[in-house]
């Protein structure tokens, strides 16, 4: 039979619909007026209540709050729910706390009454409607309020008038679709009929009715750009599960095995194959906690990403076993929210994740291996725990071991801990002994080990035995060192300065000798006042916690003797040295209060007259009219590591001092201001904006990770250091074992991340080519040691130049980048990696916007980005590959491979061209084809057709 509707097309019930194994019973979707479906809108501006938008009535989209230039989630119910109230409307209203986004609960409360499969064949007309609801955003130029693409207009009525609008289509890459049980495959329905969605998650997905179906059928990784699946119900027969067990997304994450969720009492029946249709059509709601629970999870992972990460395993008994422990190389996953965060989302389908949660909410847990070396006198028997305490004053207690615990044995236990690492204060060991145990005897833990899943770093503390052999017997208690009764000793977390091994081996080989003491109490805080700039103390967070374990003041101004140096275009090769401390020197020279100022700070052992720093404000000159000051601040640079990363706290409060003189003297906006730092500098930035409230934008030139990486923002360079913070990450990888010198983290409004972040190109020559380099052997020798590191200033310098040579494209990872996936720039443009990246300060729609690109391998290092589509014709397949050149009217590329290996004809290839020049207006394409080998039969190949885009404006 066959049932058609206005506007949705035609359903029928021949297979796979129905009368196939799994959906032997036959049915068709109801009309779409009998099931009263209804879009509610939930935004900032909408507060706690809805508007109710209709697709057949565009004007109620175009009369709400609606916005083109947000991202859109629809969230869509299940089986016997509503989406009025309840959980539904309960994640919109989450999910506007953390984003601003548009965000639709989907009702279809009378479809989803009556029986189970009535519901099942209603969910493909649901489907359908959300599809033309997705049509009527992308087809009918919905009309939006000029105000909402300006931060100017905030305040500024929604209610709007026709000509103060403009008109616009929506793109479906800016629209996730949540769906859970039913609702899930009603997603599925929507995405098959409209491609390229960005996103569907599957919240226990219903298996009866789907588990083994086609694809078209169910839910399935065809149906987004990117699908990610949470089990909760995924039982076999002869249990009844609600959830569909096999995967269905790219990554399907299988909480507690996927079946049976701590915390529900509701029991999961067996029951025969014979019985499962009657049941399912009676709608008997047997499990439904474990159902349920889907959507719980994704609702705390929007506010505890981190406490949901899903290790890749095959069985959930492997991952119990601790065989997928820890998290691989490229990381684990967040299960929920954050899942298009993982930078693997996309290398296969069906890729499944395990991970333990709680039984109560939060439910988030942090995966954890424990190490215990115990230390007693004799075999004796008890309970081993570890409790953990966070900075809230909560606590949880885990068993390690129990029953005869032997000396000098090792328990080793794998726990899914309620507490998040990051929040946790302190450890306590703790043996719980029995009756029968004589009352003096005593038990310590020598060394206690943490291994976290998520990096697989360890958090070491040694304990009693250590204390003993060390020869502090006569300052420390015997009751110090042993448990007596249910209590031992207590580690200060945040003081634990064996965060890792590899840590230990360099404070070792610096000569330092820390007692263990240490690990008992935190050192006494100290601090040092200057005049004119404040106090500076070295308590936490500045030093005594893992990131920043030694205890450093900064040094005197004085001693770190700092000097500004002002270049404008009356002195564009020798600078004037002026002073906050003498305004006099502001007078007498070339420094104009009615022009920009831009700071250039520079990082570790280096010095503000290098070379890069003057170069850097020559560019400037030729482009603007600003006062470039160099900071030089190289005595306070040229120490220990450890000890300049405290000074740049001085330098930083300099900085602001200066600023604030310009202010009070010259009533100079800091909104003019614009302070560039590299390495070290950056954070340098971020301290004078803390001091300095209202600083226009801040720019870290890979700003410096080791003591600053993890630690929090009063510390680091942040986004609320300025009005617009961004970043150039040029030698991200883990300074252990990679040593790399910048942070990873993004922490501006952009962060750019060319080449990856990690290895640019051209920084593996030879070690003899860099020394002897054009710029010098000083800068030679110092590219050989910090190549990557120094490359942000210099793609920096480049920009000022070619900004349209250094766009970055919006893209959750730099593998992702690579694909077709982030190309080319959306409508409202790519930003200019470096000097001109401010021009995008208006446009930016998420809290943190990571950047992508590629560079050449010298300068200049622009690159101009473009894809190229090559279809070929020919009589046979060939080997050899294919090489393209781009003509233009503004210049000529040299030949780009687009392909290699076995080229048939008619069959298309893509490849990106990352082009040395700005072809302008492409004239001519080259097209020439290798063998490699020499062939005898001179086999032919030509191209059909090539087409070409521009990254820049999608031509």
């Amino acid at each position: 039979k066959e049932v058609c509707y206005p506007r949705l097309g035609c359903f029928t019930d021949d297979p796979p619909w129905s009368g196939v194994p799994g959906r032997l019973l036959t049915g068709l979707p109801d009309s779409p007026e009998h099931m009263n479906l209804s879009f509610s809108l939930y935004t900032r501006e909408t507060g706690n209540n809805s508007q109710v938008i209709s697709a057949i009535n565009s004007s109620t989209i175009q009369n709400s709050h609606f916005s083109l230039h947000r991202k859109t989630s629809f969230i869509i119910h299940g089986f016997g729910s509503t989406g009025k109230k309840g959980w539904v409307v309960e994640m919109c209203l989450l999910l506007l706390e953390v984003e601003n986004i548009n965000c639709i609960a989907v009702d279809w409360e009378e479809g989803a009454k009556g029986t189970y499969i009535s519901a099942v064949n209603n969910i493909r007309v649901i489907g359908a409607e959300v599809a033309y609801f997705i049509k009527t955003l992308q087809a009918h130029n919905v009309r939006q309020p000029l105000c909402l693409l300006f931060k100017a207009c905030v305040l500024v009525s929604h209610r709007h008038h026709l000509n103060d609008q403009n008109t616009s289509s929506y793109c479906p890459c800016e629209i996730h679709l949540i769906g859970h049980s039913l609702g899930a495959h009603t997603a599925g329905e929507a995405g098959r009929r409209i491609p390229g969605i960005r996103r569907i998650t599957g919240l226990d997905p219903a298996g009866p009715c789907f588990e083994g179906t086609p694809p078209k059928v169910r839910l399935d990784p065809s149906d987004a750009n990117f699908v990610d699946v949470i089990h909760s119900n995924a039982a076999h027969f002869p249990a009844i599960g609600f959830g569909i067990y096999n995967t269905t997304g790219h990554l399907d994450f299988y909480p507690n095995g996927g079946s049976v969720m701590p915390g529900c009492t509701d029991l999961i029946p067996e029951m025969k194959q014979s019985d499962f249709e009657v049941i399912i059509a009676d709608a008997t709601m047997i499990g439904g906690c474990h159902h349920s629970r889907s959507h719980e999870f994704y609702f705390e992972s929007i506010l505890h990403p981190t406490g949901f990460l899903g290790y890749p395993c095959e069985t959930y008994k492997s991952f119990q076993s601790g065989h997928c422990f820890p998290c691989p190389r490229e990381g684990c996953p967040m299960m929920g929210h954050y899942a298009d965060r993982f930078p693997a989302e996309l290398r296969r389908v069906n890729q499944k994740y395990f991970l333990n949660t709680a039984a109560d909410p939060p439910f988030a847990t942090w995966k954890q291996k424990v190490f215990i070396k115990l230390s007693v006198v004799k075999t004796l028997r008890g309970d081993i725990n570890l409790v953990f305490h966070d900075t809230e004053g909560n606590t949880k207690e885990y068993e390690i071991a129990s029953g005869v615990i032997s000396q000098d044995q090792v328990y080793t236990k794998y726990l899914d801990v309620e507490i998040n690492p990051k929040n946790t204060k302190k450890i306590e060991f703790v043996w719980n002994k029995t009756i029968f145990t004589l009352l003096w005897a005593r038990v310590g833990a020598e060394t206690v080990n943490i291994i976290h899943g998520e990096d697989g770093h360890r958090r070491n503390g040694k304990g009693v035995q250590k204390l003993w052999e060390t020869g502090l017997k006569n300052s420390l208690k015997l009751d110090t060192l042993f448990a007596n009764n249910n209590v031992n000793f207590v580690w200060p977390w945040n003081c634990d300065i064996w965060s890792s091994p590899v840590t230990y081996t360099l404070l070792e080989m610096l000569g330092l000798w820390i007692l263990p003491l240490f690990l008992l109490r935190a050192a006494e805080g100290k601090e040092v006042c200057y005049e004119r700039l404040g106090c500076f103390s070295d308590d936490i967070p500045w030093s005594g916690t893992t990131e920043r374990p030694i205890h450093k003041l900064p040094w005197d101004p004085k001693k770190i003797d700092i000097h500004f140096l002002l270049y404008t275009r009356e002195n564009p090769t020798d600078f004037q040295e002026i002073s906050a401390v003498d305004s006099s020197t502001i007078e007498y020279s070339n420094f104009n209060a009615s022009r920009k100022t831009r700071f250039i700070v520079h990082g570790f052992i280096d010095n503000g007259e290098e070379n890069w720093l003057s170069d850097m404000c020559k560019r400037m000159l030729t482009v603007e009219d600003v006062n470039c000051i160099c900071i030089n601040w190289k005595k306070g640079a040229r120490c220990q590591y450890t000890q300049a990363s405290n000074n740049v706290r001085v330098v930083g409060a300099e900085i602001a001092y200066f600023i604030n003189v310009l202010t009070d003297k010259y009533k100079y906006s800091p909104a003019d201001v614009h302070i560039i730092g590299h390495s070290l500098g950056a954070h340098v930035a971020g301290e004078a904006g803390r001091r300095q409230p209202g600083i226009g934008r801040i720019t870290g030139l890979d700003p410096a990770q080791p003591y600053f990486q993890g630690t929090p923002i009063e510390v680091r360079l942040d986004k609320s250091d300025a009005e617009f913070v961004d970043v150039i990450h040029t030698d991200s990888a883990p300074t252990i074992p990679y040593l790399g010198f910048g942070m990873p983290m993004a922490v501006g409004h952009l962060d750019f991340y060319p080449n990856g972040g990690k290895q640019m190109p051209g920084c593996g020559k030879n070690p003899i080519s860099q020394i002897v380099d054009l710029d010098g052997i000083w800068e030679g020798t110092r590219d050989f040691v910090a190549c990557n590191h120094l490359r942000s200033y210099k793609y920096y310098s480049d920009s000022i130049i070619y900004p349209d040579g250094f766009l970055g494209y919006a893209c959750p990872s730099y593998d992702v980048f690579e694909t077709e996936r982030c190309f080319p720039c959306p409508r409202e443009g790519c930003p200019n990696m470096g000097h001109f990246a401010d021009k995008f300060k208006g446009k930016i729609k998420n809290d943190f916007v990571k950047l992508y690109l590629n560079t050449g391998e010298a300068k200049d290092f622009a690159l101009w980005r473009y894809k190229v589509t090559v279809t070929l014709s020919g009589k046979h397949n060939v080997k050899g590959y294919v090489n393209i050149a781009l003509y233009g009217s503004s210049g000529n590329t040299r030949q780009h491979q687009i392909v290699q290996g076995t080229l048939q004809p008619d069959n298309t290839y893509t490849g990106f061209v990352d082009a040395e020049v700005n072809v302008g207006t492409v004239t001519k394409v080259k097209f020439l084809w290798n063998n490699n080998w020499l062939n005898p039969t001179f086999p032919k190949l030509g191209a059909a057709t090539i087409t070409v885009q521009s990254g820049q404006n999608g031509k």
